[in-house]
């Protein structure tokens, strides 16, 4: 359904005019269907820009016809007028800047203003025209037409048509300014907030950076201060292997020679004991009857059990004063870590497998898994690590009494060497592992270990520069590792 319907009303009998009105007519129609349909403001605007165009067109014709035939410069001059005012305000009704276009407001004043247009302005020209073209002249077309005007009925209805234009027109300007300060508004308010949004970025930026360094912060001094109590514990564990050391040389020292001497003695005295049995079988055999007060001796001095008992004497006291020898000697070799010895270029894969051939002795039950890598060749004292690695892999063992499974892995750590010896023993209880490498320290039944064995490992690993580190379960079994440098520093062998 067309909005702006032609009819015999605007007939001017001008043949480009009335073409020209029907052009604007159509274009008219096109914007309502266009809005109807709900097409986009560029589809709207294209065709709005085209009806400006052709309206601009019309008027520059209608401006040369009426200077062509010859029309009062008055009547021009209004008409010129009146195209210009209408250019004007379409224009400041179009959308600016990409806002939306109001196409029904802009339809109502486009129809209206055309229908003012034609039936006002446009058909006095052509009765103007009329009158010159028959022989008339153009002033006195001219003032009939103003006359004409001065009619009641006619003027009435002009007036109120040009006061409904005008009407229009300011709220035209009106919604043009409120379009133009909303716009601005928004503009402004769009701007403030995109700022907000850039302030608010940055700031989540700046809190999330600060988080990100603050628990970088927190990680770093959580490691600091653990490395500073592992330093701590390592600190004591030296105080406590130095004062140790220096005790130990001067037990061993002291001890060592008296148990010689009573090894040696006890040595003698089992020879002894043992001719003193020969003296006494051979005298029995040639002695046809002992006499009774030698029955009575015997019986008071218990010589039987004497004999029985004298030589297991002698035997478990040469066993005690062995152990004390060997503790000696361990106390004595405690004492001597630090010690200057044979350092060598040493292969610590090879030196895990000749610890393991060592106590293979104890392995009954146990499996034994192997995950070892190739190792960089280590400069230390090679006889003092596979002491090392004996002793550590004799406690793994011994975890596993019924058996179970022994892994063994190695690989390489920047500059050092590590090597894993892990048991699926019996574990070690959290409060006593803190106590596993001090000297004397151990859970074994009495008289079947000294306590040294860690405690000596500890601190030839620890002369090394090197450390031990451990992990327990109770129930799952222990991981002891050990950290040894490579010393890179040495001239590598060729």
């Amino acid at each position: 359904m067309e909005l702006f319907a032609w009819d015999e009303r605007y007939h001017t009998g001008e043949l480009i005019v009335d073409r020209e009105h029907r052009g604007l007519f159509a274009l008219i129609n096109r914007v309502a269907e266009l809005d109807a349909a709900q097409a986009g403001d560029a589809a709207l605007r294209a065709v709005l820009d085209e009806l400006v165009q052709y309206a601009q067109t019309h008027f520059r014709h209608e401006e040369v016809l009426m200077r062509d035939v010859g029309c009062d410069p008055r009547f021009i001059e209004v008409h010129e007028t009146v195209h210009r005012e209408f250019a004007r305000q379409v224009e400041r009704m179009l959308p600016q800047n990409g806002a939306s276009t109001d196409a029904e407001h802009l339809l109502r004043f486009l129809a209206s203003w055309l229908a003012f247009h034609i039936l006002g302005i446009d058909q006095s020209m052509a009765r103007q025209i009329r009158e010159i073209r028959t022989g008339g002249a153009a002033a006195t077309a001219y003032e009939r037409e103003r006359l004409k005007q001065a009619d009641p009925a006619t003027t009435s209805l002009l007036a109120a048509m040009q006061n409904l234009y005008g009407m229009v027109a300011e709220r035209n300007a009106a919604l043009q300014d409120f379009n133009t300060k909303l716009e601005a508004q928004v503009a402004l308010r769009t701007r403030e907030l995109e700022a907000a949004k850039q302030q608010l970025e940055s700031d989540i930026r700046r809190r999330e950076l600060a988080e990100k360094t603050l628990v970088a912060r927190n990680q770093q001094l959580e490691g600091l201060n653990a490395r500073l109590a592992e330093m701590g514990t390592q600190l004591v564990q030296a105080e406590k292997l130095a004062s140790l050391g220096q005790f130990a040389a001067g037990v061993a020292h002291e001890i060592n020679n008296p148990v010689s001497f009573v090894i040696a003695n006890l040595g003698a005295v089992a020879e002894y004991l043992d001719k003193l049995q020969q003296a006494l079988g051979e005298w029995e055999r040639h002695s046809a009857a002992r006499p009774p007060w030698i029955e009575d001796c015997y019986r008071k001095l218990d010589i039987e059990h004497i004999r029985q008992d004298a030589q297991p004497l002698v035997r478990e006291s040469r066993h005690g004063l062995e152990r004390v020898k060997d503790i000696v000697q361990e106390l004595r070799e405690f004492s001597q870590v630090d010690c200057a010895q044979e350092w060598a270029w040493s292969d610590l894969n090879h030196r895990l497998d000749a610890a393991l051939s060592y106590c293979s002795h104890a392995m009954g039950k146990i499996e034994t898994v192997k995950a070892l890598s190739d190792l960089p060749m280590v400069h230390c004292q090679s006889a003092q690590i596979g002491q090392v690695l004996q002793s550590l892999l004799g406690n793994a063992l011994e975890a596993m009494p019924s058996g179970g499974v022994l892994r063994l892995r190695s690989g390489v750590d920047g500059q050092q060497v590590w090597l894993d010896i892990s048991d699926s023993g019996v574990g070690i209880a959290p409060d006593i592992l803190p106590s596993i490498f001090d000297p004397f320290f151990t859970t074994k039944p009495v008289g079947t270990g000294n306590g040294m064995g860690l405690a000596l490992a500890y601190g030839i690993v620890k002369a090394h520069q090197g450390r031990i580190e451990v992990s327990s379960v109770v129930g799952q079994g222990t991981c002891m590792r050990v950290y040894l440098p490579i010393s890179g520093a040495l001239p590598r062998p060729v």
